[in-house]
C-alpha cells in the first residue's frame, strides 16, 4: 500500500461472539436487499435476511442467520451468525465485511457512551477478556489506547473495505481468491492517510447496520 502501519488489531470471527457477550448482545438495523443487479449476480429479493444451514456432499454450509427488517437485538449467537453470513449477502466474503464493520462501530459507540473507557477496572476486565480472541502488538499499551479512543468522534473514524476486481482459482485447487488492482489499492490507501482528518471522513450511524 505504500503506507506504514504503526498499530493493528486482528479480530477473528469468534471475537464477534465474545464482544456481543460482553455488551449483552448487539443492536442491528437490517435493510431488506431489493435484489436485481448485485455484485454477485444471484442475490434474490430479501434473500439477505436469512442464511439457512444446508448440508451437501462436500460439507455443511450457511451461518444459520435469521434477521428481520428494522432494528433488532441480536444475542451473541445471533450476532456471530449475522457477521458470518456470506452466502446470501451482496459481495459474498467481501460483502459481509460491512456487517462486521457495523458491529465494530456499535461496540465503539457503546464503549464511549457506556462509561467503560473512563473506568479503569471495567476497561481492564474487558481487555483481559479480549486477549483471548484479539491479536495485537506485544508492546501496545491497550489501557492507554482505551483512553485515546475516548477522544474519537464520528468525524474522525472511517470504516472501509478496499475493492476487489474479481476472483480466480487458487493454485492446487484449494479454492478461489479475490483479485485486486494493486495501483488502485495503493492510491486509495495513500489518499486516505494523506488527507486532512476532517476531510471526507465519515462513520456509519449506530445502531449497527447490515446489508
Amino acid at each position: 500500500t505504500g503506507v506504514t502501519i504503526n498499530k493493528f488489531v486482528e479480530l477473528n470471527l469468534v471475537g464477534y461472539y465474545e464482544m456481543a457477550e460482553v455488551f449483552g448482545g448487539i443492536e442491528a438495523c437490517v435493510f431488506p436487499w431489493p435484489g436485481g443487479n448485485t455484485p454477485s449476480g444471484y442475490i434474490a429479493r430479501n434473500e439477505n435476511l436469512t442464511d439457512p444451514v444446508t448440508t451437501g456432499s462436500d460439507g455443511t454450509y450457511g451461518s444459520g442467520s435469521v434477521a428481520v427488517p428494522g432494528i433488532q437485538h441480536l444475542s451473541p449467537a445471533q450476532a456471530l451468525a449475522f457477521v458470518r453470513n456470506r452466502h446470501t449477502v451482496p459481495g459474498g466474503d467481501v460483502g459481509r465485511t460491512y456487517r462486521q464493520q457495523a458491529v465494530i462501530d456499535y461496540v465503539l459507540n457503546n464503549l464511549k457512551t457506556g462509561g467503560i473507557l473512563s473506568d479503569v477496572s471495567k476497561l481492564n476486565s474487558l481487555l483481559s477478556s479480549a486477549k483471548e480472541y484479539v491479536q495485537f502488538p506485544r508492546n501496545w499499551n491497550l489501557v492507554q489506547f482505551g483512553g485515546e479512543i475516548s477522544g474519537l468522534t464520528p468525524s474522525n473514524i472511517k470504516l472501509t473495505t478496499l475493492p476487489t476486481t474479481g476472483a480466480e482459482s487458487a493454485p492446487n485447487g484449494v479454492g478461489a481468491v479475490s483479485t485486486v488492482d494493486v495501483p488502485a489499492i495503493q492510491r486509495i490507501v495513500q489518499q486516505a492517510f494523506s488527507a486532512p482528518p476532517e476531510v471526507g471522513i465519515t462513520k456509519p450511524a449506530s445502531p449497527a447496520k447490515g446489508s
